[in-house]
């Protein structure tokens, strides 16, 4: 029973089993249901799909820019110190700049995410046990209409 190759399938990214809280999701990226903890799902599905501006497999927020938030969150503590982001695939959203804020106090700011949804903004940081993670998004490109994300990946190692 061998590990998946893709590194965002594999049991050591916690995100796959967490919960997932949005600030706002826009209407084409809303599953059909009307319950609110779902319209993150597709952030932490394990999929970074480039095909399409708003699909399945991403979180898109409703005309957000600098308070575009996505939280993710544990049953039971987790051990993690590693963070992967990947923008949304249109070149037009684009997030510059934010801050991952996390259950036990601490804050890391995060720099640019790569701007085609393929690659991840890594976020190293020492071991850390949390119940919570939560990004926020600090700044955009001057294009940007609604601030999200492809993939939100939480690894333990």
């Amino acid at each position: 029973d061998k590990a998946p190759a893709d590194p965002l399938k594999r049991d050591n990214n916690v995100a796959l089993r967490a919960r997932v809280n949005v600030s706002s999701v826009h209407k084409k990226n809303k599953p059909f249901t009307e319950l609110i903890e779902y319209f993150g799902e597709g952030a932490v599905d394990g999929i970074v799909e480039a095909k399409d501006e708003i699909n399945a497999h991403v979180w898109v927020s409703l005309g957000e820019k600098q308070t575009a938030m996505i939280r993710l969150s544990w049953d039971a503590p987790q051990a993690v110190r590693r963070v992967w982001l990947f923008d949304l695939p249109n070149p037009k959203d684009h997030v510059t700049s934010g801050v991952l804020l996390f259950s036990d106090g601490s804050a890391v700011k995060v720099g640019e995410l790569p701007n085609d949804g393929r690659a991840a903004r890594e976020i190293v940081f020492p071991e850390k046990t949390i119940s919570w993670v939560v990004f926020a998004v600090d700044s955009v490109s001057p294009e940007t209409r609604n601030a999200g994300l492809a993939e939100f990946a939480v690894f333990k190692d």
